[in-house]
């Protein structure tokens, strides 16, 4: 076929799943090998954090459900599932070798690296706008706001670690869903209901919780689907993971170390508030946590995308925007 001119950044970072295979068979057999050894690493993490526990403190297991057990839950179980959501690094490496030949370098932008600065652009924006959306929630005596027991040394102790892992965490999920699968999804399908709308719809059933009522289950489904749509906008717009990279980061270092449900995942936020499966969360509630995520999702996007925003993503030098050929 003849050479395609491709100027929009997107188009130029979507070219880059030719380096290698990309037809619809090993389509499928990628993301099935993705599942596969993200299983395999997963088992291997959580059987690897049992054992270092258990030489911490000196303790033996008598079966895996107590193994289980004790790395699904506190401070180690917090940081184990960071660990086995990071992995999906080596995956994404793995799968792209293995299935597509290619390298991992080709999904992280049209540059083939992760752009450092539009990664802390969107960090800060996404500080901006989470803090304004604290500042205008209104209180709910019902669903108090509470001070952890966690004392402020110790959260400063776990502040960078922590922090640390849940870059890896996030930065791993975009490697996948904003990466690897949308962009060969995108190479090989025009309509953005098949290359956009399938890891949209991936990643929110991830986010599944059996354990709240109907309308919270929505609440959460939608607002993890805003937060998808808006990181999605990100990567179309700059060709790069980098301010979706960055956006899901400050989103997590919020959730986990600032303002977290109360359950097994807040041993390092600083205030809590009741757990999603609470009863006292009433519809309007859940309409309300669904309105701020509009909110952060709006003006996080204004502040990244607005071409007089000092925060601007996907500036590139004139040198660096010319045309590609795709064969």
């Amino acid at each position: 076929m003849p050479p395609i001119e491709t100027a929009s950044p997107f188009r130029r970072y979507v070219a880059l799943a030719r380096e290698g295979r990309w037809g619809v068979p090993s389509i499928v057999i990628g993301v099935a090998l993705t599942v596969a050894l993200w299983i395999v690493t997963t088992v291997f993490v959580l059987f690897a954090a049992s054992a270092i526990i258990g030489a911490w403190y000196v303790q033996s297991y008598g079966s895996i459900s107590d193994r289980l057990q004790t790395v699904f839950t506190g401070r180690a179980g917090t940081a184990t599932l960071f660990v086995t959501l990071g992995v999906l690094w080596g995956v994404v490496w793995a799968v792209l070798r293995i299935v597509h030949r290619r390298r991992l370098s080709s999904v992280l932008g049209t540059d083939r690296r992760i752009d450092v600065r539009d990664g802390l652009k969107a960090v800060l924006a996404g500080c901006l706008a989470f803090g304004l959306s604290i500042l205008v929630s209104p209180d709910s005596p019902d669903l108090p706001v509470a001070r952890s027991s966690l004392p402020l040394a110790d959260w400063l102790v776990y502040l960078l670690p922590v922090a640390g892992l849940i870059a890896l965490q996030a930065s791993a999920e975009e490697a996948v869903f904003r990466g690897y699968l949308m962009q060969l999804l995108a190479n090989r399908f025009t309509s953005p209901l098949v290359w956009a709308a399938i890891p949209l719809l991936v990643f929110t059933i991830a986010h599944w919780d059996p354990e709240v009522q109907t309308h919270m289950l929505l609440a959460i489904f939608g607002s993890v689907s805003l937060f998808a749509v808006a990181a999605t906008v990100l990567v179309v717009a700059t060709g790069n993971l980098g301010a979706a990279m960055g956006y899901h980061v400050v989103n997590n270092l919020f959730a986990f170390l600032v303002f977290s449900p109360q359950g097994n995942d807040d041993e390092f936020a600083l205030y809590l508030y009741p757990a999603l499966s609470d009863p006292r969360w009433t519809v309007s509630e859940a309409a309300l946590v669904v309105g701020m995520e509009v909110l952060s999702c709006l003006l996080v996007l204004l502040l990244l995308l607005h071409r007089r925003s000092p925060l601007r993503v996907g500036r590139r030098p004139e040198a660096g925007c010319a045309p590609v050929s795709v064969e």
